[in-house]
């Protein structure tokens, strides 16, 4: 099966993935890995874990494409998480997928966050693509080892 990539225009998409629990850390590699998609996949296993990441973020090389974001997180949870990419102007323009049911996305635009879209868990990933695709320049396209 030829590879895929993720990509945002020209280049491979950076996914930052906020995820406490390892099952479903291993369950979102693993359906990365069985569609056949290549993406630069980076953990946040907190939240605490992801605003450092995002704020260190410095210069545009390192602000990921996409983050997908559990909402339930002990400690600082998903919708501070939101709050927080949604008031740096740094990180205008990252996407925010929430993972969890549709009733806690639902729970925070009325809360007056919005994420960019929803998916229950586990991710598949054909139903993120169908997501990515309302949003912005998001596709699958052949890998470069796919290409050579």
């Amino acid at each position: 099966m030829p590879g895929l990539t993720l990509k945002i225009l020209d280049r491979p998409a950076r996914v930052l993935l906020v995820e406490d629990n390892r099952g479903d850390v291993l369950l979102t590699r693993e359906a990365f890995a069985s569609a056949g998609v290549d993406t630069t996949l980076e953990l946040a296993p907190s939240g605490e874990a992801a605003l450092e990441r995002l704020g260190g973020a410095g210069d545009r090389g390192r602000i990921p494409d996409i983050v997908l974001l559990d909402l339930n997180l002990p400690g600082i949870d998903g919708a501070e998480v939101l709050r927080a990419v949604r008031a740096d102007p740094a990180l205008e323009g990252v996407v925010v997928v929430a993972l969890g049911a549709s009733e806690t996305a639902d729970g925070l635009g009325r809360r007056g966050l919005w994420p960019d879209g929803s998916l229950e868990k586990p991710i598949r990933v054909e139903r993120l693509m169908e997501v990515l695709a309302t949003i912005g320049p998001f596709r699958l396209a052949p890998s470069r080892e796919a290409e050579s």
